[in-house]
Order: C-alpha cells, then sequence, then structure tokens
C-alpha cells in the first residue's frame, strides 16, 4: 500500500477558551501573519468575500460565524450600509478583534456556538464561515453545522474546506506525518452540500493543487 493510513491531529473546535496564547498575540498588537503563504491565501479569501459583499443590497444582515480575530468582519464593517453579526465561541478571539481599526464592529460581536446561533430563522443575507470545516472531525458534525447556517441565511453562504486534492495533503501522507485538521475530498464536500439544503456557485482553490484549503461560494435555495 503506498499511503499508509493517515494520523490526525486532535481539533480545538468546541473549547471556548482555545488558543490563549495565539489570541493574546492579537490582543497586543501582532495581528497580521507573516508568513507570506498565510498572506497570500487571507487575500484570496478576503477577494471572495469583497466580491460578493459588493453584491449585497442596502441595509444587508452578514453573519460571520466563527469570526475569529476579525478578518472577514472587518471587511463587512468597511461596508457603511452593510449590517455586521460577529459570533464566535472563543472569548479570547471576540476579544482580539479590538486591534483591528474597525471600532464600529466591537458592539456586533457575540459568544456563541454555531451549532446553536441565537439567531432567527432566514435573518441574514450571507453567511460568512471561513477556515472551520477542516476543524470537524466527522460527516454528521459538519453536516448539522451547515444546517445551523442554512437556517440562518436566506441566500448565500461563503464557507471553506480542505481538500485531500492538495499536494501539502498527499505529501504529508507520503512521509507518513499527522494530518493538520480532517481534510475532506472536493466530491464528500458536493454531496455534505447537497444534503445540507445548498447549491455550490464556485469552489475556489487558493492554490489549485498545491493548498489544502478552498473557498465555496454557495446558494441557498
Amino acid at each position: 500500500m503506498l499511503l499508509r493510513s493517515p494520523k490526525y491531529r486532535p481539533s480545538q473546535f468546541g473549547q471556548s477558551s482555545a488558543d490563549r496564547g495565539r489570541t493574546d498575540r492579537y490582543l497586543a498588537g501582532d495581528a497580521l501573519d507573516r508568513d507570506p503563504r498565510m498572506i497570500r491565501i487571507d487575500r484570496i479569501e478576503q477577494d471572495v468575500v469583497d466580491r460578493c459583499l459588493a453584491a449585497m443590497p442596502d441595509h444587508a444582515v452578514v453573519v460571520d460565524v466563527p469570526c475569529g480575530n476579525g478578518r472577514m468582519s472587518q471587511c463587512v464593517a468597511q461596508q457603511d450600509l452593510l449590517q455586521l453579526v460577529a459570533l464566535d465561541l472563543n472569548q479570547h478571539m471576540l476579544q482580539s478583534m479590538s486591534v483591528r481599526n474597525q471600532a464600529g464592529m466591537l458592539d456586533r460581536r457575540v459568544q456563541a456556538d454555531v451549532l446553536h446561533l441565537p439567531l432567527p430563522n432566514k435573518c441574514a443575507d450571507l453567511v460568512i464561515n471561513m477556515r472551520m470545516m477542516h476543524h470537524l472531525p466527522n460527516r454528521p458534525l459538519r453536516l448539522k453545522v451547515l444546517r445551523e447556517l442554512v437556517r440562518v441565511s436566506r441566500d448565500w453562504l461563503i464557507t471553506s474546506f480542505w481538500t485531500t486534492h492538495s499536494w501539502r495533503y498527499i505529501r504529508r501522507r507520503l512521509l507518513g506525518k499527522s494530518i493538520r485538521g480532517f481534510p475532506i475530498s472536493p466530491y464528500q464536500f458536493m454531496d455534505l452540500v447537497d444534503e445540507a439544503g445548498l447549491t455550490i456557485e464556485q469552489l475556489i482553490p487558493t492554490r489549485r493543487l498545491y493548498e489544502e484549503q478552498v473557498v465555496a461560494v454557495c446558494r441557498v435555495p
């Protein structure tokens, strides 16, 4: 057998106090990743979000969950006519949003579990769910999260996943190294979003055939 069975690293999904050291660095003002690779991925993600935001009607409601330190929330807050709701389970991440230059988004922060969002049905024009799916260890949990996001959105969902169809993933498998997160194939992702009641409008790889990160723009029928 060419590839050994994958060994996955544990995920911190569901821990409200996870990653305290990292968020402390954000609070100290070191909010920008200096790694050129991560800067490139971040730029691609923000370009996708910015294009979707440009198509939103005035006063559209945009939900960012998990919002982390506010990377995507800041894009929304820069648009004066859009209404932002930023949610995250990790209170330290919510606090770290204060280092960004959009003071208006700070009163839109809510600590919440993505599996049980304190939001009414179909209240958002767009839901942003970036860099979360690869933390979820199994299909039932991914499906549960997607269905909760679909419940909240009345139109659009931007999410992302890590794909097994990438050189970074295959290389780690060949070397017998542990796998960061829980990558899935594009076919598994398409099957997942179909069962959740979504239509994929576009899949955008952050670097085709090399990077694991893929951004998906989905429509709620």
